[in-house]
């Protein structure tokens, strides 16, 4: 790969949230020497690599270290994001989220970086052992369904507010000869295509989703695999079952993710205001 992906429009990107002390609090299971050793020798053999670093409160301290050790292993360029789930954008509030081991055990919190902090925003309104509660009640409930197999297609009304959204997608606003501007794809390791990183784990059932419509609607996933599809084909499941629905409500078939990710709201700020202010029952 090193060898092929050598340019910026022609790249590999790598999530490293962080250093040794840190990258494992969100990106579970992850291997520092391994990971470590996979970048050096994707940029030694020329390949063009770029980091995406998800600051949260437990690394944004290592902002600067990261740059420097980046720099060392080869990586072109660091990207500093703010992570999703850490904010709820209809009530105005942070939301720290507790890191559950697989004994159903809290080992630590997930929380907002200083950095991305925004002003119209307040401190999460429950307590941590509230959060904690509710959070071990669902991560029970996830746990006994998957063993059971139950997954349901569901649709909720807290994502009704943004049905007033049209799709501006980030992936096909990619321009090819734009460094800056980059088209995507995802492939997993067994094959798996999806149209984006937002929905790259849509094909793995036991991976958690609040778009579980998107997820019945994609199948059979075989169709969207390259040991049993064309790459065209599988762009055109995509054209079919995501594009052609971004005009339908949630209920028809718009992908909840198409709409959290790339939505673009209609409404003016007042509009979107009053309409935050109906979803909380506020007079």
């Amino acid at each position: 790969m090193g060898t092929l992906l050598t340019s910026p429009n022609r790249s590999v990107v790598f999530s490293v949230d962080g250093l040794e002390s840190t990258n494992h609090l969100y990106r579970r299971e992850v291997k520092w020497k391994t990971l470590v050793r996979n970048i050096k020798t994707f940029t030694s053999s020329g390949g063009y690599a770029t980091q995406d670093f998800l600051v949260f409160k437990h690394n944004e301290h290592q902002i600067d270290e990261a740059k420097e050790y980046a720099k060392e292993i080869g990586i072109k360029e660091l990207s500093l994001k703010s992570p999703f789930g850490v904010e709820d954008e209809k009530t105005k509030t942070y939301i720290p989220n507790p890191a559950i081991d697989k004994d159903g055990n809290i080992t630590h919190w997930l929380e907002k970086a200083e950095m991305f902090k925004n002003s119209e925003f307040s401190e999460d309104v429950m307590s941590y052992e509230e959060r904690a509660a509710i959070a071990l009640t669902k991560t029970d409930i996830a746990l006994r369904e998957a063993k059971a197999g139950i997954v349901e297609s569901v649709y909720t009304k807290d994502h009704d507010y943004l049905q007033d959204t049209t799709i501006d997608c980030i992936v096909l606003k990619g321009d090819i000869n734009s460094p800056s501007i980059k088209r995507e794809v995802f492939l997993n390791p067994n094959g798996d295509v999806a149209p984006c990183c937002y929905l790259g784990f849509i094909t793995d059932p036991h991976y958690p989703t609040n778009d579980l419509r998107t997820r019945e609607l994609l199948k059979p996933f075989n169709e969207l695999n390259l040991n049993h599809s064309k790459l065209e084909d599988i762009f055109s499941v995509f054209d079919k079952k995501i594009a052609d629905n971004w005009k339908k409500t949630h209920l028809e078939g718009r992908s909840l993710t198409c709409t959290l990710t790339c939505g673009k709201r209609q409404t003016n700020a007042a509009d979107k205001k009053n309409l935050i202010r109906s979803q909380l029952n506020i007079s």
